[in-house]
């Protein structure tokens, strides 16, 4: 740009060719200078007619310029952070590895999420692995969250290890990032943070997956490089979640005389009232609530809630039937034959069912039946409790509780309901071994609920969809009934960081994206979150760490966890 005296000093020489007479065209090109984001003194000043005086030209006295520079802001990088980290593409670049020998190659035969994933091969030093660029995607000082997922080829199990690379002033830098142990049964996250601090030129800022023996070819999927103080990434911009489909989505909510109830909050009725379409009781329709005594059913607290939800145009999920826990203690220290225990069983269902007969769209008829090695829940083992109703029925009380529960009511939707079924392949096939039993006999069930208290390593996305497909290739419905996301399973974080955020957006997301892409329309149940807002969650009492499971912080503000369901929900065709 031209300083306000260069600019007085051309116009002083214009009037004076022009006095001599100069003749012809002349042209100047426009200054090609990066303009400022804050305006700067206009260079060309108001004409005025000099007076004839002098005609040597005098010098004005020097002033100091106005700054044309604009303020020194953040260079922005010139390449996204990830290109092909799903590597759904087919292709291998940008990818490449660390030295000639490393064989890189997009396989379909095995992946985390979605249907492929890289297996790296060919190698012959413990270092050798497959290295992804950073140089022009990264900025100075900023603060980036690298995640990995890893998986054996070759061997059972081997140490496996993430490094980043900085060749810069100092020379060449290996900065260890995370490491694990990972195995050829499943997936594992390598996962850490990287701040860019370098010094003079800078050659190359890389990171890369090494560790295994020599010989040893690993997999590797679900790759992400996110600036953890990304304000986009960050933002939540959701006005109705449930408006986004046609199925429910629910959230199980404190009611009766818990000191959170939602029917004496209008922070989490607010919540509710904006987000959900549906809420299951947390407490007050198990057993031990609606029949405290023999023959005695107490259903104020429930009928409230029910009409709560039907005011605010909401449905209602009953939960539970029949458990082995919270039980009245009647019923736990009830005396009787099989049969005895079987009528008991019937009436306490029956009752309830026909109290709620057209008010509810579905109930979990039967929860937590089964253990983790496919057995049925019978006496106690270790941390497992048994269950009454398997000691002194035997499994037909599982049946005899569904077929009570259609007597009562004919148009609700039964659902058998357990956890860590989107995972243990041993303990879904047990209960599909039983759902197509009582299919092969007519018995009623409507579906499979999966609770879905997972955390941020795991399941994988491609794990969850297989398990959903094995109902939905038994045609009954899918629901998820009780997702939450443990966040601080180690006991190592104390505070809520905006990793931690972003990586709960990213787990929501791809939970959701799972049921979307897996169920079809016709056998959508739902997703539900357990619980409205962090301050409600089951885990901190459970478990004693800090923890942020759920889509609303403990000021009941959105988190990026419920931009990440609404991104789960918007794969819909």
């Amino acid at each position: 740009m031209y300083t306000r005296a260069s600019h007085l000093m051309l116009m002083l020489l214009a009037l004076m060719i022009s006095a001599c007479g100069g003749g012809g065209n002349s042209t100047h090109s426009t200054p090609t200078e990066e303009v400022p984001e804050t305006p700067v003194e206009p260079s060309n000043p108001e004409p005025t007619d000099p007076e004839p005086t002098d005609p040597e030209p005098t010098d004005p006295e020097p002033t100091d310029p106005e700054p044309t520079d604009p303020e020194p802001t953040d260079p922005e990088p010139s390449d996204p952070l990830m290109v092909n980290g799903d590597f759904e593409n087919g292709e291998v670049s940008p990818w490449v590895g660390n030295s000639g020998e490393v064989v890189l190659t997009n396989i379909s035969s095995q992946s985390r999420s979605g249907g492929n994933s890289l297996q790296i091969s060919g190698r012959t030093q413990n270092w050798q692995g497959a290295l992804y660029g950073l140089t022009n995607r990264v900025v100075e000082d900023s603060t980036y969250h690298i995640s990995a997922w890893v998986r054996m080829d070759n061997v059972a199990s081997s140490n496996v290890s993430m490094t980043v690379k900085v060749s810069d002033g100092n020379g060449d830098n290996y900065l260890p990032l995370a490491q694990g142990t990972a195995t050829d049964t499943g997936w594992i996250e390598l996962a850490g943070n990287y701040t860019v601090a370098t010094s003079g030129e800078v050659a190359e800022i890389a990171f890369y997956i090494e560790g295994p023996d020599a010989g040893v070819s690993y997999l590797i999927d679900d790759v992400t490089v996110t600036d953890i103080n990304d304000d986009d990434l960050l933002r939540v911009d959701v006005e109705h979640l449930s408006a986004l489909v046609e199925f429910p989505i629910g959230v199980a909510v404190p009611a009766g005389d818990a000191g959170n109830s939602v029917l004496n909050s209008p922070e989490r009725q607010a919540i509710v009232e904006q987000h959900f379409s549906q809420i299951t009781a947390e407490n007050i329709m198990k057993p031990s609530y609606l029949q405290p005594s023999e023959g005695r059913f107490f259903f104020d607290d429930a009928d409230a809630l029910v009409a709560y939800a039907n005011n605010n145009g909401m449905s209602v999920h009953g939960h539970a039937l029949i458990w082995h826990f919270q039980i009245a203690d009647w019923m736990a220290n009830y005396s009787g034959d099989a049969q005895a225990w079987q009528q008991m069983l019937e009436a306490h269902v029956t009752e309830v069912a026909s109290h709620f007969e057209g008010q509810l769209d579905s109930w979990d008829v039967v929860n937590e039946a089964f253990l983790d090695d496919g057995s049925y829940r019978n006496v106690d083992v270790g941390n497992d409790l048994g269950s009454v109703w398997y000691q002194n029925i035997g499994p037909q009380y599982i049946e005899y509780a569904f077929n009570a529960a259609r007597a009562a009511d004919a148009d609700v939707d039964l659902y058998y309901n357990d956890y860590n079924i989107s995972w243990n392949d041993t303990k879904l096939d047990a209960i599909l071994t039983m759902a197509q039993d009582f299919l092969d006999r007519d018995i009623p069930i409507s579906g499979i609920g999966f609770q879905m208290h997972v955390d941020k390593s795991g399941p994988g996305k491609a794990k969850i969809k297989q398990q959903f497909q094995k109902v939905v290739d038994l045609g009954l419905k899918v629901k998820i009934t009780e997702v939450d996301l443990r966040m601080n399973a180690d006991g190592r974080a104390t505070t809520l960081t905006n990793q931690l955020l972003l990586q709960q957006k990213a787990r929501y997301q791809e939970i959701v994206e799972a049921y979307i892409e897996t169920v079809p329309p016709s056998l959508r149940g739902g997703i539900s979150v357990w619980g409205i807002a962090d301050p409600d969650t089951w885990i901190v009492p459970l478990y004693g760490n800090p923890d942020w499971p759920l889509m609303f912080d403990d000021q009941f503000q959105p988190k990026p966890a419920l931009q990440g369901f609404a991104n789960g929900l918007a794969v819909i065709p």
